[in-house]
């Protein structure tokens, strides 16, 4: 029998073994679009499995791609840069031909513009050894320079085959439907798509112009919030709309929670200026530093959360950071979001001890 693919997240269909990966309860039919039980309850009831792609099988499939000539389209968060750049990926795009899609440019305050945007991201992408031809920042909900994306990937394959790669939950699939509405002129969602982990599964063939543009699943970095927390604690984190900025005066011997997820202790410098970008149902709470163990320990999974009570075992590790009082800075918290700080020379941060914090030029 051939091997028929669900067109919702491209796992192969079976319907021999009903707790397996991507089983359909009816006979499969080649000849017709068919969802998976996975996908089909996603899609219907918002039900999220846990998804069947292995850390192995994603290396594989990677693995398959570098003797493709191809043209590679890196899909980034733009509000979680950091936390969009995964170890195999970066190795394929080493020598290929990439265009990057800066996805999610609606998060981003309206008053930074999108060539800055652009401009900030090439540079980032570069210090991680990326070096593509353009970066589009795009909006896949909003649908912000959406034409202009499909525009330059018909430009720059010159009729090659498309391959869309990107971590997990950067918006590869919700912005390949966009790119299909946009072209037919409907509403069409053909892909699955959901703010969890790991929804597509296989390699999901589209066509485009001459050629076969496909979207390929994604894996989290190993240096990712998605790593310790739940489903229902990680979705808590991703913001829905435009971040607003909240704005903190801190002096020497002040702490700042992010939520039960992130402390961040002012050792040294002068009333620094500390501007916080993460999604509003973080909670984030000012107290001194010298009663904030004894406050994260009496508070952790309620007012300082997330976590939940149920998901609170993960200890924070502290990193020390020397900085520069007189520029802006970028505190990069892979899947939390990011603090710009200012007039701090000293700080401890204190993360879960499998996701380390990182400094960059300030985005915005």
């Amino acid at each position: 029998m051939n091997r028929v693919t669900c067109f919702g997240c491209g796992g192969t269909l079976q319907n021999s073994y009903p707790d397996a990966p991507f089983y359909v309860p009816k006979p499969i039919d080649s000849d017709a679009p068919q969802l998976c039980r996975r996908c089909y309850r996603l899609r219907h009831y918002g039900d999220v499995q846990p998804a069947a792609l292995t850390a192995e099988s994603y290396h594989d499939m990677i693995d398959g791609l570098l003797e493709k000539e191809a043209l590679m389209v890196l899909v980034v968060d733009v509000f979680d840069l950091a936390g969009s750049f995964v170890p195999m990926i970066r190795r394929l795009l080493l020598e290929k031909d990439v265009v990057v899609l800066a996805n999610k440019c609606d998060l981003i305050p309206k008053s930074v513009p999108l060539r800055k945007m652009a401009h900030k991201v090439m540079r980032q992408l570069h210090a991680e050894g990326i070096k593509p031809s353009d970066v589009i920042p795009v909006s896949a909900i909003k649908k912000v320079q959406i034409d202009l994306a499909i525009d330059t990937l018909f430009e720059r394959a010159k009729g090659r085959d498309v391959y869309v790669l990107g971590a997990t939950n950067v918006g590869k699939s919700t912005l390949i439907n966009a790119f299909i509405a946009a072209s037919s002129g409907k509403a069409e969602r053909p892909l699955s798509v959901h703010g969890s982990r790991g929804t597509t599964q296989g390699f999901i063939a589209l066509p485009f112009g001459a050629a076969t543009l496909y979207d390929t699943p994604g894996l989290y970095p190993t240096n990712h919030m998605a790593e310790c927390l739940t489903e229902t604690s990680y979705a808590l984190l991703q913001a829905k709309k435009e971040i607003k900025p909240l704005s903190y005066q801190l002096t020497e011997g002040q702490t700042l929670f992010l939520g039960g997820l992130c402390r961040l202790d002012h050792l040294a410098g002068q009333a620094g200026s500390w501007i916080v970008y993460v999604a509003p149902t973080v909670p984030i709470h000012r107290r001194k530093t010298h009663d904030a163990e004894a406050f994260y320990t009496r508070h952790l999974g309620g007012l300082l959360h997330p976590p939940t009570p149920e998901e609170t075992s993960f200890d924070l590790k502290r990193h020390r950071f020397n900085l520069d009082p007189r520029v802006k800075t970028d505190l990069v918290i892979p899947g939390l979001g990011f603090v710009t700080v200012r007039g701090v020379s000293k700080l401890d941060v204190y993360t879960p001890r499998n996701v380390a914090p990182t400094l960059r030029e300030a985005l915005i």
